[in-house]
């Protein structure tokens, strides 16, 4: 009875020391697939971060997650630790299973995470693509926008000198037509000599009160109208006529309106048909009909002229010296 009883305790002893082995080997065991597990989520976590390309909110979730992976696989080991003394064969198994089923879960997490990080860089690179393309559309357009701001701006410089030559070119015209104006005056004085009142050509009431047939006299200026012509017409003893004539005349005194001009031959007088004349309200008259504003009257102490360019077939007048603008 007695050797049965130390032979019982042997074997006990025995037991207990081949269990406390499996124990301590399931601890070591479990020590390493923690550690393996970390490792391989610290890896899959550097993995997630380094491949989302500046895409912050999606990293820190994904750290959230693998943080909360990581604190409940510490709970399980704390758990683990003390139940591991308790810890028999079967369970042991039954460990090694759901060690199995957690890197099953592991890996699909992993495949996941690959395959939504994949669709993420195929979304980013067509983003990219797409912005290339609008940024190529953008630039494209604002080079031909540039061209055609060249263009306008070179032909808007070039109508700019084709006005500064036009003006230049005005100038030069204008400034000849002053000095072929002054010319003209200047010959036409030279048909002054020679020509003077024809008291023949005369109404009565015109009286010509000198000797050289120069000075007119309208005696009856508050009765109807007279007229007197010159004694020479145009194209006549004027080796200039053939071009130019004028003529010009001094007011000493006036008490009513003076006309003076050009008058058709034959013309009746009093008759202002075919006549083209300076009237003194300062108006220019064809057929005594005013053609424009009243604009340069004259009147007693003025010398007023007429003048014509047969080569142009224009008429000008002329108030003390100076061209008229007619």
């Amino acid at each position: 009875m007695a050797i049965s009883s130390l032979n019982q305790s042997a074997s006990n002893e025995r037991f207990r020391q081949y269990t406390g082995g499996i124990q301590r080997k399931i601890m070591v065991l479990l020590i390493l697939m923690v550690i393996g597990i970390t490792v391989a989520l610290a890896f899959l976590s550097l993995i997630g971060l380094h491949s989302m390309k500046g895409q912050k909110s999606d990293s820190e979730r994904s750290e959230k997650f693998f943080n909360a992976k990581l604190e409940n696989l510490k709970k399980f080991v704390e758990k683990m630790g003390e139940q591991i003394g308790n810890v028999s064969v079967g369970e042991f198994i039954g460990l090694q299973n759901g060690q199995k089923t957690l890197f099953e879960r592991l890996g699909e997490l992993g495949e996941q995470t690959k395959r939504q990080q994949h669709a993420k860089d195929r979304r980013i690179d067509e983003l990219e693509k797409e912005q290339q393309r609008n940024f190529d559309q953008l630039s494209n357009e604002q080079q031909k926008i540039n061209k055609s701001l060249i263009v306008s701006l070179d032909k808007f410089t070039q109508m700019k000198n084709d006005q500064q030559k036009e003006e230049q070119l005005f100038g030069k015209i204008t400034d000849l037509e002053k000095k072929i104006n002054k010319q003209q005056i200047k010959m036409a004085l030279l048909t002054l000599r020679g020509n003077y009142w024809d008291d023949n050509a005369s109404n009565s009431g015109i009286k010509i009160t000198d000797d050289k047939n120069l000075t007119v006299t309208n005696e009856f200026y508050y009765y109807g109208c007279r007229s007197i012509f010159a004694f020479r017409p145009i194209l006549q003893n004027n080796d200039f006529a053939a071009i130019f004539f004028y003529f010009e005349i001094s007011v000493n005194h006036m008490q009513t309106s003076v006309q003076f001009g050009f008058a058709e031959k034959p013309l009746p007088i009093r008759r202002r048909n075919g006549t083209y004349a300076y009237d003194s309200d300062g108006q220019f008259l064809i057929d005594g009909s005013p053609q424009g504003p009243k604009t340069n009257s004259f009147n007693a102490g003025d010398v007023v002229g007429i003048g014509i360019n047969l080569a142009t077939q224009q008429i000008f007048f002329v108030k003390n010296g100076l061209r008229l603008g007619w």
